[in-house]
Order: C-alpha cells, then structure tokens, then sequence
C-alpha cells in the first residue's frame, strides 16, 4: 500500500523507486521496525538497530509503540519525529514534523485520522485529535482538537473549515 500510494505521486518507474528514493527507505525502515517489534524474541533488539538505521541514515525517529496506518508517505522524511501515537491510514507527513507532548507532565493521546496532510515543519503537541481529511498547514503548532475536513495554520494554530478538499 505504501510503495503503490508513493508510485501514484511520483512518475519514476519502480526500481528507481526503490532504489534512490528517500521516502520509500524510510517507510521500509518504518515497516521492518513494527515487524521486527513482533519477532518473539530477538524483536527488541532488532527493532532498536532498525530505529537506529533509520534515524542515522534517514534522521526521522519513530516511537516503537507508534501506530502508524498503511499509505504512510514522507515525501521528505529529515526531521521527521513521531511520539507513541496512532497515525491514520493515507496521512503525509513533510520534513521536520514533529508529533509529541507539549511538556514531560503532559501526557498525550495524540490521534491523526485518516487522510491528513501536515505541512512542513509543523508541531502537533499534547492530548490531541486531528479529523479525518484534516490539513495542518507548515510550521503551525497545534495545540487543541482540528475536526475532520478542518485547516490548522498559524502559531498558536487556528482552525478554519476547508472550502474544497484537497486530500
């Protein structure tokens, strides 16, 4: 599902794909690391040098726990870090993302549904839920709930809803 949704958006043929596109690495790695994290028992060490490669090579860290939908697509994976959070099916997610807590004493229930887009370098932080088809644009810093078919722009993040959908 992940190389069919990067092949829809990119016109290379398949083994240039494979072979020199960032975005599929890293989803790959992603991948091999949730497999790896079910192995009975070699999974945990497994799992750590697969974060390890995928966070030196690729520089985007992924939580173990994260529970990322298919159709994951990173079209610049640097700087990409995600918490132990549930990412929906078909989100995408631009360079220097972050997805964590907003303080140590926070703890976060972070959901993104289905079908969101967020911008580079944006910050989604603390007990939050992002809506299916939401839009979150670059560099906002999301605070509090974007429903479903909502844009999330601006510093604190204001929300507004979406004339068309993009997604």
């Amino acid at each position: 599902m992940d190389v069919a949704r990067l092949r829809a958006h990119q016109s290379e043929k398949l083994l240039v794909l494979i072979f020199f596109s960032p975005s599929l690495h890293t989803v790959a790695l992603i991948r091999a690391q949730e497999a790896a994290g079910r192995l009975p028992i070699l999974g945990r060490i497994f799992r750590r040098m697969i974060w390890y490669v995928a966070s030196t090579l690729r520089g985007c860290e992924v939580d173990f726990s994260a529970n990322i939908g298919p159709g994951l697509r990173l079209p610049h994976p640097m700087g990409v870090v995600i918490g132990p959070y549930q990412i929906g099916s078909n989100s995408t997610l631009m360079q220097h993302v972050t997805i964590g807590v907003s303080s140590r004493d926070s703890p976060g229930a972070i959901r993104l549904g289905d079908n969101v887009m967020v911008g580079a370098g944006a910050k989604i932080l603390g007990n939050v839920t992002i809506g299916d088809d939401a839009i979150i644009g670059a560099n906002a810093v999301v605070l509090t709930d974007v429903p479903a078919g909502h844009t999330a722009v601006g510093v604190p993040a204001r929300v507004f809803p979406n004339k068309t959908r993009v997604c």
